[in-house]
Formats: C-alpha cells, sequence, structure tokens
C-alpha cells in the first residue's frame, strides 16, 4: 500500500516545520498540514512542486518502493545521508565518494580484491 512520506521526507530536507515546507512552497501553512496528515490530496503539478523542493522523486513521495539506480538499501541511505548535511559536508561526500570509485576501478583494473582496496602496503 501507498502511503505518503511528506513529513518523513520534509524531515529529511532540513524543514524542521509544517510552516517552514509551506513557506518554501508559497502557500498557506493549512494546505501543507492538510496533505501531510492526508486529510486532502495534492493535485499531479502540486506533487511535483513538493517533490522538486524536496529533491525527492514523485515515487518517494508517495511511498512506493524505488526501483533501478537506488532500488539499493546502500544508495538510498547514501543519499540519505547526503540530503540531510551542510553544503560544505556534501562537498565532502561527494569527494569521498569519488576518491572511493577511483580506488575502486583502480583495484579492478589491477585485480586486486575489494577487501584489500585502501590497506597499508
Amino acid at each position: 500500500m501507498l502511503e505518503l512520506q511528506l513529513k518523513k521526507l520534509r524531515k529529511l530536507a532540513g524543514y524542521r516545520t509544517q510552516s517552514d515546507m509551506a513557506k518554501a512552497l508559497g502557500i498557506p501553512s493549512r494546505r501543507y498540514e492538510s496533505w501531510e496528515r492526508e486529510e486532502a490530496m495534492m493535485s499531479l503539478e502540486q506533487a511535483c512542486m513538493v517533490a522538486d523542493v524536496l529533491e525527492c522523486t514523485l515515487d518517494e513521495l508517495a511511498g512506493r518502493e524505488v526501483s533501478g539506480e537506488l532500488s539499493n538499501p546502500y544508495e538510498r541511505e547514501l543519499l540519505g545521508c547526503y540530503r540531510e548535511s551542510t553544503e560544505q559536508r556534501k562537498a565532502s561526500i561527494l569527494q569521498t565518494a569519488r576518491d572511493a570509485a577511483g580506488m575502486s576501478k583502480d583495484a579492478a583494473e589491477r585485480g586486486v580484491p575489494d577487501a584489500e582496496v585502501g590497506r597499508a602496503v
């Protein structure tokens, strides 16, 4: 069963209150609150606007299981950590990921098992 994930995604995106989220959307607080409590339904256009502000997909907003690239729980967790971070930390996370990907690629080309990547020689 699909269940709207507004509250969870709002908090992940750093909007502490429903009022903060409503301001970001440029709508009355009562309207947003009614969506989060599932007392009123959003139009597709409104859902797209919410997804844009929350930097999520419509599938995530609807609580639909993610398929494809983000079906891996580690990828979803990494994305969640990234979204919860400050801009400075986001840059650090991205650089760490780039470094790890480069080390993995180099190790694969040399035929080194993953468990040995990053060990001192």
